[in-house]
Parts: structure tokens; C-alpha cells; sequence
């Protein structure tokens, strides 16, 4: 079918077929494609209304393990750039948002293994406590799939979880594109895959739930696969009617893993036309200024968009890769009015709220967008400890926290010590390591007799110096290094005959205990014979068995001990 005849199936209402459309987005005049956008476009709204939402887009943490190719935002477990926002710092946020004229939250986040389902209800519930008229538009499917894999629980159930808490829409996105072959290349088909993302967004429709449906394109994809992705919306909304737009946006790929080329702004404008075209039954199409700046958003209100987007206040993913655009509500209203139409306020359902909040009373000026914290501030949030910790790194981390060893009520808890006063446990496997270094100086060697059979004079002088040398390294180490997670607690009273099992923690350290298996497997062989090694061998697997007897009868009796044990585990991985 020819070009013409396309447009005139499109202007008497007719569905365009896949293949029609990818004829169309590659083949029509960047005019047409606009001109037939704009009808389409002027058919479902014919008011020349287009509507704006203030809200603020909350990245809640960096920290994901999906290691997504195209995103520059994110941080792997562990990495010292790494945040998670803090329940008071996400409701200063809103604050800040209500006073701007903004009545919802647009939170989304990367996948930390060390947040749980627990932590989102805790969270939704402590905003719906204190705004229960702000909405909470959060979690994409992505993150609703990585939460009902932590919790193992299903999706549906999940997400009656977080309505009951609070929750109350998804925006769409990480789709990027919904064709498998693409996600396996940029490395998120792992986190979704198009079956698992369109069953999110299916699950949350059933549950009452609108959404958004979004596009990343720019990347690996071709224009068919661009296609495939809009025609894959197309049919669920046939099927649930739940979306409430489309946003398409370029790739972004300043500070990426992937690199690559920005798409151009015609690109762009051919691309949602396009989608206005063949997603005939999306309600609103809305543009996306944050990418391609406020004139070519402009532009798109007449391709199709009758949506300028969100005001948005804080964004920290596309920032993240290079973009840093930035329109407050004066701004955006300005940008509408000049390309002819009408600026309403709405919210995510696309109801009109009114006019511009600026015109009804004085809001302050917005020149940057907020970002989700100020360099440098690492500051860790004191409910985290509230759950469990999933990652080694977290683990590990809270071992070292002051914040955490403070939350053991049934433990008292010892302050650090200065290095040079010393800690019994700490003292304790510091003399033993010394021990093994007299073993190989031993009564022997100091009298003149016979040494072991090495190759030079001495050598278990030398061996043995170097094991008394490792003494002080490890006492070094215990309390400059690794701090206070080695410090040991004493019990309480009732749990005071037990042995100190912070010295445990450097007895099954993996270069210690090397040390110890070493050092009495050359005194045993070559001085007492193997009786003597096999003995030593022995008594050392029961103290290890004993240790961990009375490591379970603590956790058993005193389950705020479950923190300190964390501290000990982290530096024993050759045992647990």
C-alpha cells in the first residue's frame, strides 16, 4: 500500500498493521507524519488543552544489580557511591513538593537486593500517614518483579501488598524495548524480560491500578523491533485498558557502559508520531522535554503529544547521562501557550486540576533540577536496620556501623577501644599467633641443637620470626582495618560463662587460621611426629564445633545477638 494511501487510512479511522507502520516510519515525509499525528491527535482532544503535572521524580537508591548497559545511574552493591534515601528525607522531599503546588511522587529506584517488600509498605504507609491525599506513583514492573523475587512471593500478590500499603499507580518504565533479543544486548533482560514486563503491567491492571507505558529507543534496536514494542502496548491496552500514556524518549549515552550516539531530534518527533498514529486506543501521548529540551517539546505538541509531561523537580537517571535540562512550571506553561494551546494541571489519571499554580499564588523559582542527595553526604538511614541485610556488602557495612551495633537491647554493647589499649579477644589470638613463633624458635634451636631440614642454617629462626612479625600484623589489622567490627560485646550476665567468641573471629580468619594449621603442622611433623599433628588437628575441628554450638545457643537465647554474629561472619567466608 502506498504512503497516500496510508494517510487516508489513517485519517477514516482505520488500525494500521505492524508492517503498515514501519512502512509509514520509515517511508512517509517527517511533514505527513506530523500532519497525520496531529490529527489524530485533534480528534481525541479537540479542546487545543494540553495538560502538565507537578511532581517529582524520587530515585530512592542507586544501588542495583541488574547492570543495565545503557544506564549511567546506577551503582553496584557495595560501591561508595551508593544511597538509599532515608524515610525523613524522602518526606522533606515531599514537603518541598506540596509546597511547589505538587500533589504526587514519582518513585523509582534501582534493584537493592538489601531492600525487601517490608521496607516499600513501611515506607508507603509512613507517607499515606502523614499525606493521605498524595499519591504515590511508584515502582516500575522491573522493581515490582525483583521485589516478588526477594520476597518469593507472586506478583499479584505483591502488588496487593503495596496497594494495601499505599501504592497507587506504576509508571511504565524500564521497558526500553520489548523485544528479547534487544534486552539480552543491553543486559536487562535478565531484570524483565518483554513476557515478564507486559505481565506486571497486565497483574496491576486487574488490581485496579492505571499505568504509563514508556519507550527508550536509540540504542541496538532496529525500527522494526521500535514497532514490535508500540504494537506489544497496543494489544494489552485492547486487552485492560489500563494505560494512561505513552512517553517515548532517546537513549541517553554520555557516562555509559554502552556509548553510542544520541538520536537526533527528528528522530525523535518521526518516533512519536508514529506511536500517536499506531496507538490508537492510548488515550495521551506526552513529550519528553527532559531529553530533547523545552523547544523540541514544544515541536511536539503538534506530533501528537498533547501532554508536556511533569514539571518534575528532581531527576537524577537522565542527569546521570549527560542530560540536565530543566523547565519549572513558568517555563513549561510558557512553552505551551506559545505554540497556541491551552496549560492545565492534571494528575495521573489525566484529570484536570486547573490552572497554573504560579497564577494563583507566589511559588518559588526553579533554575536546576533537584538532585536525590548532595555530594558527599553518605549518610546511611537508621531504619535500615530494621531489615535484613541480603548483600555481603550490607552485611559487612553494618558490621562496621556504630548505628548498628547501638540496636542489640539485650546486648551490651562495648565501646571501640584505641588500638594501643588492646581488647581480651583481640589480645588472645594475637599471644596464640605469638605462641606458634616460639614453637618454631623453640628450646632446640635457641640451645645450638639440630634445626628442621631446610636448606639453610636456621631457617625456623626465620619462620618463627615471621609468625611473631604476623602477630603484630594481625593486631594491626584487628583494630586499625577492620575496626570495631572485631571489637568483642560482653554477654550478658546470664550468658557470661561462655567463651569470647569475638577472639573466634580472627581464630577463623582464613590468614590466621592458616597461620595456626601451619605452624603446628610443622611443630607436630618434625618435632612430635604424626600422632601430634593428627591430635592437633582434632582438637582444633572441636573447638571450631564448640564455637559454633554456643554461636547457635546465643542467637537461640538472645536474638539481638543475630547482629553481632554478622559482625563475626563477615571475615570468616573459608568457614561459613
Amino acid at each position: 500500500m502506498s504512503i497516500n494511501a496510508l494517510a487516508d487510512k489513517v485519517r477514516a479511522g482505520g488500525r494500521l498493521t505492524d508492517a503498515e507502520a514501519l512502512d509509514m516510519y520509515l517511508s512517509a515525509p517527517t511533514h505527513l507524519l506530523g500532519l497525520l499525528a496531529n490529527e489524530v491527535r485533534q480528534k481525541r482532544h479537540p479542546d487545543r488543552t494540553v495538560t502538565y503535572i507537578i511532581d517529582r521524580n524520587v530515585n530512592y537508591t542507586n544501588v542495583c544489580v541488574a547492570r543495565c548497559s545503557f544506564c549511567a545511574f546506577y551503582r553496584p552493591v557495595g560501591s561508595p557511591d551508593g544511597y538509599v534515601l532515608g524515610f525523613d528525607e524522602i518526606v522533606r522531599k515531599i514537603d518541598e513538593t506540596i509546597e511547589l503546588g505538587g500533589g504526587q511522587l514519582l518513585l523509582q529506584g534501582g534493584h537493592n537486593p538489601d531492600l525487601p517488600l517490608e521496607w516499600y509498605e513501611d515506607l508507603f504507609r509512613e507517607v499515606k500517614s502523614r499525606y493521605p491525599t498524595f499519591r504515590l506513583h511508584a515502582l516500575s514492573p522491573p522493581e515490582v518483579l525483583h521485589i516478588s523475587r526477594l520476597a518469593q512471593m507472586s506478583v499479584p500478590d505483591v502488588v496487593r501488598r503495596l496497594v494495601a500499603a499505599g501504592l497507587d499507580s506504576i509508571p511504565g518504565g524500564g521497558a526500553e524495548i520489548l523485544v528479547d533479543r534487544v534486552r539480552t544486548l543491553l543486559h536487562c533482560y535478565t531484570k524483565a524480560s518483554a513476557d515478564e514486563w507486559i505481565g506486571v503491567m497486565r497483574h496491576a491492571h486487574r488490581a485496579g491500578l492505571r499505568t504509563t507505558a514508556t519507550m527508550m529507543f536509540g540504542t541496538v534496536e532496529t525500527p522494526a523491533e521500535r514497532i514490535e514494542h508500540m504494537s506489544r502496548l497496543r494489544a494489552l491496552q485492547d486487552e485492560t485498558s489500563g494505560f494512561t500514556a505513552f512517553i517515548a524518549w532517546s537513549y541517553q549515552p554520555e557516562h555509559t557502559e554502552l556509548q553510542g550516539v544520541e538520536a537526533t531530534a527528528v528522530e525523535y518527533l518521526r518516533t512519536i508520531a508514529t506511536a500517536r498514529v499506531l496507538l490508537d486506543n492510548f488515550p495521551s501521548l506526552q513529550a519528553s522535554w527532559v531529553t530533547q529540551g523545552g523547544k523540541v517539546g514544544q515541536l511536539s505538541l503538534t506530533y501528537g503529544a498533547n501532554d508536556m509531561g511533569s514539571v518534575m523537580i528532581e531527576e537524577n537517571v537522565v542527569r546521570a547521562a549527560g542530560a540536565a535540562y530543566c523547565m519549572d512550571e513558568i517555563e513549561i506553561v510558557r512553552n505551551i501557550e506559545d505554540a497556541g494551546f491551552e496549560a492545565k494541571r492534571r494528575n495521573m489519571h489525566y484529570e484536570v486540576l486547573g490552572g497554573p499554580i504560579f497564577r494563583e499564588r507566589q511559588v518559588p523559582r526553579m533554575l536546576e533540577l533537584a538532585v536525590a542527595r548532595a555530594d558527599g553526604d553518605t549518610a546511611v538511614p537508621a531504619e535500615l536496620v530494621n531489615y535484613p541485610a541480603r548483600s555481603r556488602a550490607e552485611r559487612k557495612r553494618r558490621a562496621r556501623s556504630q548505628v548498628y551495633r547501638t540496636m542489640s537491647p539485650d546486648l551490651a554493647v562495648a565501646d571501640h577501644k584505641p588500638w594501643w589499649k588492646g581488647a581480651r579477644g583481640e589480645w588472645f589470638v594475637v599471644a596464640q599467633v605469638v605462641l606458634i613463633g616460639l614453637v618454631f624458635l623453640g628450646p632446640r634451636t635457641l640451645a645450638g641443637g639440630p634445626a628442621w631440614p631446610f636448606p639453610f642454617p636456621h631457617a625456623s629462626m626465620v619462620v618463627g620470626a615471621a609468625l611473631v612479625a604476623a602477630g603484630g600484623v594481625l593486631l594491626v589489622a584487628g583494630f586499625v582495618r577492620l575496626g570495631p567490627a572485631l571489637t568483642p560485646l560482653p554477654y550478658p550476665k546470664d550468658g557470661a560463662e561462655l567463651v569470647e567468641t569475638g577472639a573466634f573471629g580472627l581464630v577463623r580468619h582464613p590468614i590466621y587460621s592458616g597461620l595456626l594449621v601451619a605452624g603446628f603442622g610443622w611443630w607436630a611433623l618434625f618435632v612430635q611426629g604424626w600422632l601430634t599433628l593428627a591430635y592437633v588437628a582434632v582438637m582444633f575441628v572441636v573447638l571450631d564445633m564448640k564455637a559454633r554450638r554456643e554461636e547457635r545457643w546465643l542467637v537461640e537465647k538472645f536474638p539481638a545477638y543475630a547482629a553481632y554474629q554478622l559482625r563475626v561472619r563477615r571475615f570468616i567466608p573459608f568457614v561459613y
